[in-house]
């Protein structure tokens, strides 16, 4: 069965050793795509060669383009989704396996849901014999983080609506598409979930995206998924500002809510707003003088977490991290990016 209203997004760059068990898995869909577009970044393998050959036995359209000078992965998946033809665009990674019925759950999703963009689970498999991770999204949870933190492109289908409506990101913000594209769909409150692993996402050593967050010690796990409201937050927005948003993305996150522009009530502006000012109000206090004295951070941590700073997904591990003096890692950064503020005030929760 062909679905014409969704379109595949799949980047390639030098991806021969996988590409072939990737593509078998798409031709073996049981709700085929509108249409496969390959956007290629300078191949020097037979990568070109296995998609020409794949195009001619596919049973949907293939283009492919070969870019004429190399984009780097972001701007090339931005090139390919920018280039397909279909209401709803998936990405697709050159290296990894989808499960037979993936574009039939996506597409069943997005007939019953308003959603603009949604991410399912996946299990991860490690060509280096590591366990295999059966649910990404398990694994999350057990670190006490939220499937809101997952920026998997692999795992992401969005509607065209979100791009004609927010655009991509500005090209200083040093935001991949994936991320853009999850914060704004958040902003909007259009981003769902679907709690089924429909891919097999490799990770070897030549991933653009390795990153697999979770995996702390038993005690801080245990402490991030603590909540005591109105102090701490279950929120995906304030959960996504807490794993993501750092001094130099306070310009980027303004610019999302800006972009976003009309398509966001009042209201829903206010909450992004409001967990800016929660967020910059602790990187005001790591960044303080006040934080290197041991009296001083522990009043002055105290004083964030009544003043419900640390909603931001942060919430009692915030808390114990600060009063302790463990994120000085956070320090460094913010006077790295020049972010030289003076100690923070508690931050209005209004």
């Amino acid at each position: 069965m062909l679905n014409p209203s969704i379109s595949v997004a799949m980047t390639t760059f030098n991806g021969a050793q996988y590409l072939g068990e990737q593509l078998t898995s798409l031709s073996a869909q049981t709700v085929k795509p509108l249409e496969l577009v390959v956007c290629d970044d300078g191949s020097t393998d037979e990568t070109v060669a296995i998609l020409q050959a794949f195009s001619a036995v596919a049973p949907f359209t293939v283009r492919i383009f070969q870019n004429a000078e190399r984009l780097g992965y972001e701007q090339n998946f931005i090139k390919a989704a920018s280039l397909c033809q279909g209401s709803l665009i998936a990405f697709c990674d050159q290296d990894d396996i989808w499960n037979d019925d993936k574009l039939s759950v996506v597409s069943e999703y997005f007939r019953q849901s308003d959603d603009l963009l949604v991410a399912h689970d996946f299990c991860v498999f490690f060509e280096n014999g590591r366990q295999l991770i059966p649910s990404y999204f398990r694994n999350l949870a057990r670190s006490g983080l939220l499937p809101v933190v997952n920026l998997k492109g692999c795992s992401l289908t969005l509607r065209r609506e979100l791009i004609e409506l927010v655009d991509w990101p500005p090209a200083r913000s040093g935001w991949s598409h994936d991320m853009w594209i999850c914060f704004t769909a958040l902003l909007l409150e259009k981003r769902g979930y679907i709690r089924q692993p429909l891919v097999r996402h490799r990770m070897h050593g030549n991933n653009t995206s390795g990153w697999l967050p979770g995996g702390e010690a038993r005690l801080q796990r245990l402490l991030r998924r603590f909540r005591l409201p109105p102090f701490t937050s279950s929120t995906d927005l304030d959960a996504f500002i807490a794993q993501f948003v750092g001094p130099a993305d306070l310009v980027v996150f303004r610019d999302a809510v800006q972009q976003c522009g009309s398509a966001m009530t009042k209201d829903q502006r206010q909450r992004a707003l409001s967990g800016l000012a929660r967020r910059q109000a602790i990187w005001d206090f790591v960044s303080s003088e006040a934080y290197l004295h041991p009296v001083k951070r522990t009043l002055g941590a105290i004083d964030l977490f009544l003043g419900r700073a640390y909603r931001n997904g942060d919430g009692a591990l915030g808390l114990v991290h600060d009063i302790r003096g463990r994120r000085t890692w956070m320090r460094d950064m913010a006077l790295a990016a020049g972010y030289r503020l003076s100690a923070s005030q508690p931050a209005s929760d209004r």
